[in-house]
């Protein structure tokens, strides 16, 4: 049976959001494809020096995206998904505390946090979680109203809580393309996720719900020129 590593995983769930926000945006289509056009205009007239910082591939790669999500549940259940792809918390960002524009959400970033596996595909997702228990932003109507609406939504469907929670020694997953259904993201109902976080599954209450690391919260990037280009953002709302 082939498989896919969780870098090819990662791959094609940044190509497929691509797609999704080229089809709602034309012109973030058109800006992949002159970012890819100037990269290669930088190869041809520089060569082997054009890639003296990265190849132009990574550089050229797609590698941020931007969810939203109501609740520590709907966290947690991210995270399984992004567990999968490699994509692991990595910062914290309270963005109630931010003086210019203040906004009633927590936030971290997914992303691989192995040397190789950011080579292979840097794709990552900022990922912030709405907190209606705030009193700065929120009346306690307000709050109610909100706090039931989010209990009685679900993001995914049930057979996504129920994937395992031990990741297969080789990293990969059997290469069967996605279904309909949730099973996982490669669309195989025995494809753990890879050292899952589980966060999001406990209340959040003044820390992140999700383990703290070390690591600062940035998209590696690299130039292969002043004219070389990374190519934008792709995003999609939980």
């Amino acid at each position: 049976m082939s498989t896919l590593s969780q870098w090819q995983l990662r791959a094609a769930f940044a190509a497929r959001l691509s797609e999704m926000y080229g089809r709602e945006v034309p012109a973030y289509t058109t800006l992949v494809d002159v970012s890819r056009e100037v990269n290669e205009d930088v190869l041809r007239a520089r060569g082997a020096d054009a890639t003296r910082l990265g190849s132009i591939g990574r550089v050229t790669a797609e590698r941020h995206g931007a969810i939203r999500v109501g609740t520590p549940r709907e966290l947690g259940q991210v995270a399984r998904i992004f567990g999968a792809l490699g994509m692991h918390p990595v910062g914290f960002y309270d963005l109630r505390e931010a003086a210019a524009s203040a906004v009633p959400v927590i936030s971290t970033a997914f992303r691989p946090v192995d040397g190789e596996e950011l080579a292979r595909n840097p794709f990552r997702v900022f990922t912030s979680m709405l907190t209606p228990a705030d009193p700065r932003f929120f009346d306690a109507e307000l709050r109610s109203r909100l706090e039931a609406f989010l209990a009685d939504r679900e993001l995914f469907p049930p057979s996504c809580s129920r994937w395992p929670t031990v990741p297969p020694p080789s990293g990969s997953c059997p290469g069967r393309r996605p279904s309909g259904s949730c099973t996982s993201p490669c669309g195989h109902s025995s494809c753990p996720p890879s050292r899952s976080t589980r966060a999001g599954t406990r209340p959040w209450s003044g820390s992140p719900p999700w383990p703290r690391t070390s690591a600062v919260c940035a998209a590696p990037t690299s130039t292969t020129s002043p004219r070389a280009s990374s190519t934008s953002t792709s995003c999609t709302g939980a």
